[in-house]
């Protein structure tokens, strides 16, 4: 009994020595944030945000967000989610719902990468493409 007392107060410290290592160090505002991916090299960050995608550069010595860019996705149907990057972060997909003939869609959208600046380039709406007319994604 002593025992188990013992390794359940030891567990609690470390749980509550756990916690105090993190420190709140600021924020980005980012209205109605989704899902996120990060490039491989960590340098950036791409952030579904309803309407748009937001991109922010990753200071790798503070850890702290700078946008680069948002990007309006009314201009391609609808609201973007589940941002999804090419293995080698040249291309950046995600999926697109939207109203087509009073129902709700889903289709993919494609952007291109800039390397160096992290900043997406529209290329693509999948929307017409047989293999991806479907109400789902």
């Amino acid at each position: 009994m002593r025992k188990s007392i013992i390794t359940s107060l030891i567990v609690l410290l470390s749980v509550f020595t756990g916690f105090s290592q993190l420190q709140h160090k600021g924020y980005v505002s980012a209205p109605q944030a989704g899902s996120s991916v990060v490039s491989n090299s960590g340098d950036f960050i791409y952030l579904s945000q309803l309407n748009n995608l937001g991109v922010y550069k990753v200071n790798q010595s503070t850890g702290m967000l700078t946008r680069v860019q948002t990007v309006n996705t009314k201009i391609q149907g609808g609201e973007v989610s589940s941002p999804y990057l090419s293995a080698d972060n040249r291309f950046l997909y995600a999926s697109l719902g939207k109203k087509h003939n009073g129902k709700m869609i889903r289709t993919f959208v494609m952007y291109e990468v800039n390397p160096s600046t992290g900043k997406l380039t529209f290329k693509k709406n999948f929307e017409n493409d047989s293999e991806f007319q479907y109400n789902f994604v």
